[in-house]
């Protein structure tokens, strides 16, 4: 089964709460077994991403993040 998620950008994202969400900008301060890091959206609006499990490996550059808001 395919989900669907809403693209969104920083000022967006409040407003999707309980929904499917798809953000896409500039990760950074992610390091192995992080279960957080920070993605500076398109429109300059950072948003704090948690993760279920951590990462396998550090992030620092552009990433799509889908998930439930």
């Amino acid at each position: 089964m395919m989900e669907n998620f809403q693209i969104v950008n920083g000022n967006q994202f409040p407003n999707h709460t309980d929904k499917n969400v798809s953000l896409t900008g500039y990760g950074s301060g992610a390091s192995v077994n992080s279960l957080t890091f920070g993605v500076r959206a398109t429109d300059n609006v950072i948003i704090k991403v948690n993760l279920k499990r951590p990462l396998d490996r550090p992030i620092e550059g552009f990433v799509e993040v889908q998930g439930l808001h």
